[in-house]
């Protein structure tokens, strides 16, 4: 019987789509035992999660086909072979270049954004000496001293009180971002860079930026940069810059 139509027949029959009479034939024949084993494992395999299994699997199997075949007709059995396959080792060449590549651009990612992180100065004054104030006070002293754990912590509690405080709000993202804590630097910078109306929305939005960056999140940095490319502010260059090293 002609390979390819033995393989569809499989198919057909793996489906439950093979009329009863051509069942009988197909699981009657010894010589079609071999290939029907092997079509079976790969359907149950294709059921599991264990892609790597799977991967052996194919490539164990298909090299075994391979060296029993003349070398003429070895290229149209691999692509019969396959044949059922094909959307799975497509999906399965893509996870395969994502974990190759993720690696790549995290550096990437983490190189820029070592290269163009400056901290920021401090313009927020120290208060009185209530409570809350105190918080401010020392987040200030830490931050000027580059105490980065001290001032994250004082800011945040200051932060937390005064919710409205934007410059407050502001610099315990920033010292987080310092600190490395990326997802509470994002979370922090976006409520001054979306809030519109402050002295911190442009710094903001560039620290987003770069968070966004160091989070090897490249689609939302880009879009953040060119916000702030659209707009007349000190960040401008800064950002075309960047943008031109992310291309």
């Amino acid at each position: 019987m002609d390979k390819e139509v033995l393989y569809e027949k499989i198919e057909a029959y793996l489906d439950g789509t093979l009329p009863a009479s051509e069942q009988q034939k197909l699981t009657a024949d010894p010589t079609v035992q071999p290939e029907l084993r092997l079509h079976r494992e790969l359907a149950s395999a294709i059921g599991e999660t264990d892609v790597l299994r799977l991967e052996n699997l194919l490539m164990t199997e298909g090299k075994k086909h391979l060296a029993n075949l003349e070398v003429p007709h070895k290229k149209a059995k691999l692509m019969l072979f396959f044949k059922k396959y094909r959307a799975l080792a497509a999906g399965l060449a893509i996870l395969l270049m994502a974990a190759f590549l993720l690696p790549i651009f995290t550096q990437q990612g983490n190189d820029l954004f070592s290269e163009h992180f400056k901290d920021y100065p401090m313009y927020l004054n120290t208060r009185s000496a209530n409570a809350a104030d105190n918080f401010l006070d020392k987040a200030i002293q830490c931050y000027v001293a580059r105490q980065f754990e001290c001032a994250n912590e004082n800011f945040a509690a200051f932060a937390k009180s005064n919710p409205d405080h934007f410059g407050a709000v502001f610099y315990t993202g920033l010292t987080a971002l310092q600190l490395e804590k990326t997802t509470e630097a994002i979370e922090y910078l976006q409520i001054v860079a979306n809030d519109g109306d402050n002295f911190y929305v442009e710094p903001a939005r560039w620290y987003l930026a770069l968070a966004y960056l160091k989070s090897n999140e490249k689609l939302k940095a880009e879009l953040v940069l060119n916000e702030i490319v659209t707009s007349n502010n000190d960040f401008k260059e800064k950002a075309e810059a960047l943008l031109n090293d992310l291309d």
